[in-house]
């Protein structure tokens, strides 16, 4: 901790004192300067991200959250590949740059990106260390069980004193060197944990000659060679690996090996999908959800009040070094709180909106920023009454965000579909600062920040929080509300003798133009033809939709037993007589969704008199057992076969219970 405290508090107090002498000068410091101190700024601000990027990579090994993505390549592509990558770097060094395998190289287990990470960090020291106009050789080679590659060069060499600590965090040979070329002293940290992931060594050992030599092997067992910084200063890297020959007698075991393998996976991951990920909307015709089968390679609210609104939210808040992120909040709930004081004065202050851009959008959720998705479109009023303000607007959208932009805090709207909007706000950045400082941040990322490959097939804006929350199972009673309670409930003569049962075998209850119908599993429907029994307050003609959703939650709330269930507000539309709402269940923020597509409820409004109405009355409570979910790589790819599909966690109401929670795509 010390260590990571000195590296960064260094560049920062460059930064601030550069800043300052700018800042102090005015007008009297020369151009050319105020230049050359911007770029020292500049450089400083990269080598902080560069040492926050390089921690967060040790903080994902340390923990082993960083999956090792197995696979079979061609050893001398993946190293060819390297060398062309540096070739340009050395070049305007002056270097000379060779590469020369020793035979025929073989098909290698093992992750690719990972160990070319490996690679480029020993050649890309080589080049950084070695004096312009040196000589840098690449070789590789293979044995019986073994293959291995090697960097040499003829830089300025390691000493001995310090050939036992060059793996060590933030250690540098020459620190003056290390920071005037950008280093971190972390490369060679990273490239020893991503080794070690592969259960494999790497150290440093002596090697005659001038320069370094830096090398790669498979088993630790049996390294190759070595590799160092020679003459006086002597030592090379060796590199051990899960890095194998491929013969023909090992392709056949392989081959029985794999389709084995394959064979158990497939089966296992059928059984597990069929319970952890479903496909919203997929099945044809029906409306309901397809499980997905595919083989991969990879809490509880009150019941709410009748003027309390609360809505489900998937939040995100960033910062210079890392992001918080959430899929089981809602708006009332505590950890919420500081959003919503920013959220209450971002929309409070919003000047007139301007037309903005996707790209805009997901650029401005890499800087300091708090972002917050409902899950549908929402009109802006009623997302304003849930932060407890008024705002007057016709827009509904899906997710908003508050970032810092040029000094000051920009509203960005995106409206579920493909158009963005952007506000100016009279917010301050140190408000925005006070909220970041709640939370504490770590790795969360968007899918369009994934750049495994699984995540850009998904929809941009899918959020995983890293990490992933541990979720109840749900038991579920199946509510049947008393004919007597909604007679009461709805306005209806209790004693009404205008009762019958219908050839389905629902029970339905007739008074006037008025209609109840109760299915057997004690679904019912609501109707009137104009009589004004049933309404909600309002100011106007037509309710606002906070005057709707209050009016409409507080007669729901009667015919649903109590539970650790809430309804939310689904979708909201409105003509110029008639407004029609839905609503879905959710548990401590997690949505819930019926196999069949179906809403837990459905109201219509004809003026502020409610003419329709349907409820599915349902008792969900959180049971003491946890719900498994399928790996996230495994789920994203899955998801990543259907183009563009919006990876999330919510439960699947299927009429098996208890209820786990699952992966779904829309």
């Amino acid at each position: 901790m010390a260590n990571v405290s000195h590296e960064l508090r260094t560049p920062l107090t460059n930064v601030r004192s550069y800043a300052e002498t700018i800042r102090d000068a005015g007008d009297d410091i020369p151009r050319d300067m105020e230049n050359n101190f911007l770029d020292i700024i500049i450089t400083e601000t990269d080598r902080m991200t560069h040492i926050v990027q390089d921690l967060l990579t040790l903080s994902r090994l340390d923990a082993g959250s960083t999956e090792m993505v197995f696979t079979r390549f061609p050893f001398h592509d993946a190293i060819e590949s390297v060398v062309r990558s540096n070739s340009l770097n050395a070049k305007q060094r002056g270097h000379e740059l060779t590469y020369v395998p020793e035979g025929e190289l073989p098909l290698i287990t093992g992750d690719r990106s990972r160990l070319e990470q490996v690679m480029m960090n020993i050649l890309g020291n080589a080049i950084k260390y070695t004096p312009d106009g040196g000589h840098i050789r690449v070789t590789a080679g293979a044995g019986p069980d073994t293959a291995w590659m090697e960097v040499r060069d003829d830089g300025i060499g390691i000493p001995e004193k310090d050939r036992e600590r060059i793996f060590d965090r933030f250690y540098r040979v020459d620190k003056a060197r290390s920071r005037e070329s950008g280093g971190t002293g972390l490369g060679l940290s990273i490239a020893r944990e991503i080794v070690q992931r592969h259960h494999g060594t790497i150290s440093l050992v002596p090697h005659e000659g001038p320069g370094t030599t830096s090398g790669a092997a498979h088993h630790p067992a049996r390294p190759r060679r070595t590799g160092g910084y020679g003459g006086k200063h002597v030592g090379s890297a060796v590199i051990s690996a899960f890095i194998r020959k491929e013969g023909p007698a090992m392709r056949y075991r392989d081959f029985i090996q794999n389709i084995t393998i394959t064979f158990l996976a497939l089966l296992s991951l059928f059984l597990f999908s069929r319970t952890q990920f479903f496909q919203l909307g997929a099945a044809a015709g029906s409306g309901t959800w397809q499980r997905l089968t595919a083989p991969v390679s990879d809490q509880i609210s009150d019941a709410p009040s009748s003027d309390t609104l609360s809505a489900p939210v998937r939040a995100a808040v960033t910062g210079e070094y890392g992001r918080y992120g959430s899929i089981s909040l809602t708006t009332d709930s505590e950890s919420f709180t500081p959003i919503k004081t920013l959220l209450r004065e971002v929309l409070g202050s919003a000047r007139s909106r301007m037309d903005s851009s996707a790209a805009a959008f997901r650029s401005a959720l890499g800087k300091p920023s708090v972002y917050c998705d409902f899950l549908e479109s929402l009109p802006v009023s009623y997302l304003a009454d849930l932060m407890g303000i008024t705002a007057e607007s016709e827009l509904s959208v899906r997710a908003l965000a508050a970032a810092e932009q040029n000094g000051q805090v920009v509203l960005l709207l995106w409206d579920g579909g493909s158009r963005y909007y952007q506000c100016v706000t009279a917010v301050q950045p140190s408000t925005l600062t006070e909220v970041l400082d709640h939370f504490e941040l770590g790795v969360t990322a968007f899918a369009f920040e994934d750049l495994s490959g699984y995540g850009q097939h998904l929809a941009p804006l899918s959020l995983f929080p890293d990490p992933l929350p541990e979720l109840p199972q749900l038991t579920v009673t199946e509510s049947t509300v008393s004919t007597e309670t909604l007679l009461s409930v709805l306005g209806f003569n209790p004693h009404t003798n205008s009762r019958y049962t219908d050839a389905g075998g629902a029970e339905v209850v007739v008074e006037g133009d008025r209609v109840i119908r109760i299915s057997g599993s004690g679904t019912f429907s609501y109707t009137s033809g104009g009589e004004k029994v049933l309404s909600v307050e309002s100011a106007g003609g037509l309710p606002t939709p906070r005057e709707a959703v209050s009016g409409v939650l507080e007669l729901l709330d009667q015919l649903i037993p109590e539970g650790d269930a809430r309804l939310y507000l689904l979708e909201w539309q409105q003509s110029e007589t008639e407004t029609f709402l839905t609503f879905g269940y959710q548990s401590g923020g997690v949505p819930i969704r019926f196999a069949d597509g179906s809403a837990a409820a459905e109201v219509t409004l004809s003026g502020n008199t409610i003419s329709a109405l349907s409820l599915r009355p349902r008792q969900y409570s959180a049971a003491s057992s946890a719900s498994p979910l399928l790996p996230l790589r495994q789920a994203m790819a899955i998801a990543g076969r259907t183009e563009g599909a919006e990876l999330s966690i919510g439960y699947a109401d299927t009429g098996v219970y208890p209820l786990s929670a699952v992966w779904l795509t829309d």
